[in-house]
Parts: C-alpha cells; structure tokens; sequence
C-alpha cells in the first residue's frame, strides 16, 4: 500500500516536472538557454510578458533563479528517488548556466530585485530599488549550486557577504547587496576579516533584518559545510550570535534586527533614523521602542518559525557538535516566543516589545512605518509553518513546552490530536488550507521520531488532497490565479511524503522553508551587453 501510495505521488510530480520543463522552457533569445521563464499567465499558458520602464519600449520575460529554487530541488529529488538522472542533470545544468552566465559583481542575479530579461539575455533591476541583490527567507539548494560550478559557488558566496556587509568589525550589514559598485577582485582571504563586535543597536548604514541575515549566515555555514573551510562557518555563528545578543534579560525574546540605520538627513550619520523609535517614542516610551525590540508577528514569524527552520537544518546538515549552536538558538527563541508571546486559549501569536508588553489591542497613536495613526495591533492564528516549526524545534531540544504549542496548534486549526505527551498515539484529521505542505512537513519530523504511529498516514492524505485541490493541467497552481510559477512547494511536500514511504528519507530534498516572489512591475533593462 505504501508503495503505491509513494509511486503515486511520484506520477504527479513527474508530470509537473515534464510540463515545467517544457512551458517554462527559454526559447526567445538568439538560441535557446537553460534558463526558464519564472512566470506563466494562467490563461493562455505562456510565459508572463511585462513592460519595461527604461524608456526603450518592448517587452520583457524575467527569468529569475530566486523563484525557481523549489523547482531545483523537485528536479533533484525526483532523480534521487525514481533513478532518472535526466531530471538531477537538468538542474545542474540550470545551476552551471546561472554560476557562470548570470552574475553580476560576483551575485547571482536572482531574488526580489535582479533578474535576466529572456528577451533580450540583459540584466534587469527593479526600478525603484536600484541595482541590488537580496534574497529574504530563501534557503537555496546549496549543494546542487555547488556541484554544479564548485568554483564559481564558492566566489559567489564570499562576494554575497563583501556586497551585504558594510563593516565586518561589527557586521553592519544591509539586506540589500550593492550590485552598482564597480568588479574588484575579493582579498586573497575574504573570510579573514577582523571581527570586534560591540554594542547592539548601534547606529549603522544597514538594515540587519534576520530575514536576510539568515540567509547570510545559511549561506556562509553551507559553503563552510561544502568546501571543508572553517572560517565561513565562523563568520556565521557570528553573525547568528548578534541576534542572540539582543535577548531580552527577563523574557529571552531575540529581535529582528540588532542595529539601527541611521537619520538620513544627518550627515554624519550619528543619529538614529530607527523608524519604531520614530514613531513610538512618545506613546510607549517606558517599553525602549526600536526596530529590534518590537517584534511585530511578521518579524515574530521570521524569528520563531522560519529562521528557527533553517537554524534546524543547519543543526542537521553539519551534526553535533558543529552545528549545536544554530539548534539551540532556534528552541531558545521558539521557547520565549512561545511563552510570552504565544497565547494558548485561541493559539494566536501577539505582537510585542521583546521586555514581554503585548501590543495586541493597543490603538497606533501616530502614523509611521508600522501602520497608520488609528490601527490597532492584532495578533495572528497558529498555522502550518508554526507547527512544522515547533515539531522541528521539539525534535531538536525535547523540551515538552514546544511540543505542547505544536499540539495546540494542531488542535485548533483542525489537525486533531498528536498527542497529549510524545509518544501518545495521534488521532489526525489532516486540515485543508493554503498552507496545506508546511503541515506536511510537520507531520513527517514527527513520523521521524514516531514511525508507524499514524503521522506518515495523515501526511499521505494531506498529500493526496494537494494534488486534488491544487494540481491542474500538469501545474500546481490556485483555480483563480492569475499567473503561475514552476516554484511549486507542494511538489517538494510530496517528494518528501514519498521519500518517508519508500523508506528513503536520505533521498527527499533538503527543504528548511522558502520565501515565494510575486511578479512585481516596474523592472528596467540594464544598457550593456547580456548574460
């Protein structure tokens, strides 16, 4: 039964790759590429055309490798669990073309900002940006870029950090990467750099959001990981250390950024244009307003559940005791969160300053960068992501106050009952929804440590009614989008889900979240040459 179970859910993303492969194909250059489209419109099944806005008319088909990192890892895990090679193949090939073709000052151009124009093979930026690289929360399949150009990876991560970080002494460093500064060669040892750290939230020239910062010090902990060098690794526990470094005394809450940019209109750039001290100094001046002591549930999200997940896959992909520190830091965050800031009645998380005061019903009194003058803070239901989170955390450290969130969780979304206590037999009623793979995700870390319990069962019937609801005409997609993307997480889930069934875990690919793009307007084509 398992194994038609699992050759079922193979068939489906089989079909999903052949029929990505195929409409998401480049064919609208000079000659054909390996590179694909990033967006299809629903209705007609071709590639999404946008306007260009840098005043030379015509039209553009963004291809961007940041929203094609889930069809990378589809593609590699269907060869690793069917034995077609012809799919891993296909993603290296993807892989090499981009390390090799598609970079600009070292950076792949990918991610919210930078991508490649098919039309025309030339760099394209958006707008209002400028020319910068960024990825936030996207956690790409670092081995398959490293097997794919080893050399031109390992430059590519190093000149990531040079463009991000702006002061290595501190790491001061920015989500946004300067692509608008001209090619130099990297230092003989980039990685060398002096390290002082000092004070949190000091006044700097970035925003340290840990939406990027995760990315960073993923980034830099899996090429230490790949290429056997410890000073990567270094530079990442560093950089993750800065972020424990704001944990509040009496709570232990962390926050989302640990430094403050600066005033714009100071030339000296010496005081403080931190925008929650802006805006909240006067209404809650007793509670040390900042960026990184209010932790709205966006930021609470970015820190409790989706950098806790890559902080867990790190922990897992380089093993004890390298890789303790990033475990131990995601359950130390997911536990304050989830005690002072987590409400188990209605397993709802609450805005709050990380001293532990909850925003939740407090009206914004003055408009600014967190909301308008009148709106009232609210908080924000438990749902898949969190659950996978805290079973992942649970799985980690033991600590039973996460599995009871996880469980709670469940419960009030519909998921049923995992359990009382770890080990009690579930009784599951796997809940439709959006969200509908990170649930599976969840269930699968506890299939891990429970197997045979009933968690395996009730991801397959949550994998079965994914394909039901969502997989039309060889894609996984909404009824009523509008455009369409290869970057399906749903077949990664199902990858997975097979993977536990055939009893080849080792085999699914390695996933720890991701952050979808949408199609944005307002892109320009780059003047020189193409890529």
């Amino acid at each position: 039964m398992s194994a038609d179970a699992a050759a079922a859910l193979l068939t489906c993303v089989e079909s999903f790759a052949d029929t990505a492969l195929a409409l998401f194909a480049d064919r609208y250059g000079p000659e054909p590429s390996p590179r694909l489209a990033t967006w299809l419109d629903a209705r007609t099944r071709q590639p999404l055309r946008m306007p260009s806005e840098d005043g030379t008319g015509g039209e553009m088909i963004l291809s961007n490798l940041g929203n094609q990192l889930n069809f990378l890892r589809t593609l590699a895990g269907l060869s690793a669990l069917t034995g077609r090679a012809r799919y891993r193949e296909r993603a290296l090939e993807i892989c090499r073309h981009a390390l090799r073709h598609g970079r600009r000052r070292g950076m792949l151009l990918w991610g919210n900002h930078a991508a490649v124009d098919l039309c025309s093979r030339r760099p394209v930026f958006l707008a209002v940006k400028g020319k910068v690289h960024e990825l936030k929360s996207h956690y790409p399949p670092y081995d398959l870029l490293r097997e794919a150009a080893p050399e031109a990876f390992d430059e590519m991560v190093a000149a990531c950090w040079r463009a991000h970080v702006y002061d290595w002494a501190r790491l001061d460093f920015s989500r946004h990467g300067r692509m608008d500064l001209p090619d130099s060669p990297l230092p003989p040892a980039p990685w060398g750099a002096h390290y002082v750290g000092g004070d949190i939230f000091f006044i700097g020239g970035g925003l340290t959001f840990i939406n990027a910062g995760s990315d960073l010090y993923y980034a830099a902990a899996s090429l230490s990981r790949l290429s056997n060098r410890p000073a990567p690794l270094t530079w990442a526990r560093r950089l993750m250390g800065r972020y424990e470094e704001t944990r509040h005394p009496r709570t232990g809450m962390s926050g989302y950024t640990f430094s403050s940019i600066f005033d714009k209109s100071d030339p000296e750039r010496k005081r403080s244009g931190d925008r929650a001290l802006k805006q909240f100094r006067e209404q809650f001046p007793e509670h040390d307003p900042k960026e990184g002591t209010l932790t709205t549930t966006g930021a609470l999200r970015a820190i409790a559940a989706t950098s806790a997940l890559c902080r867990l896959r790190l922990a897992r992909d380089l093993g004890a005791p390298a890789g303790a520190a990033f475990g131990h830091s995601a359950a130390a965050d997911q536990l304050a969160y989830g005690k002072w800031a987590y409400d188990s009645a209605d397993s709802t998380f609450h805005p709050v300053f990380t001293d532990g005061f909850r925003l939740t019903g407090q009206r914004i009194a003055q408009s600014g960068y967190y909301g308008p003058a009148g709106q009232v803070f609210a908080p924000r239901s438990g749902d898949g992501l969190f659950f996978w989170a805290y079973a992942a955390g649970w799985r980690f450290c033991r600590d039973e106050a996460l599995w009871t969130i996880a469980r709670n969780i469940g419960l009030h979304a519909g998921l049923g009952e995992i359990g009382a206590r770890p080990g009690e037999r579930p009784r599951l009623t796997p809940p439709p929804g959006p969200d509908s793979p990170a649930w599976c995700f969840g269930l699968l870390e506890l299939d891990e440590e429970f197997p045979g319990a009933g968690f395996l069962p009730a991801a397959t019937d949550l994998a079965q009614r994914i394909i039901a609801e969502r997989f039309h005409e060889g894609l996984f997609a909404a009824k009523d989008a509008p455009v369409v993307g290869a970057d399906a997480i749903e077949a990664v889930a199902l990858l997975h889900v097979a993977a536990r069934l055939t009893g080849r875990t080792e085999a699914a690919p390695v996933f720890c979240s991701s952050s979808p793009l949408t199609p944005l307007s307002g892109w320009t084509r780059e003047g020189d040459a193409g890529v």
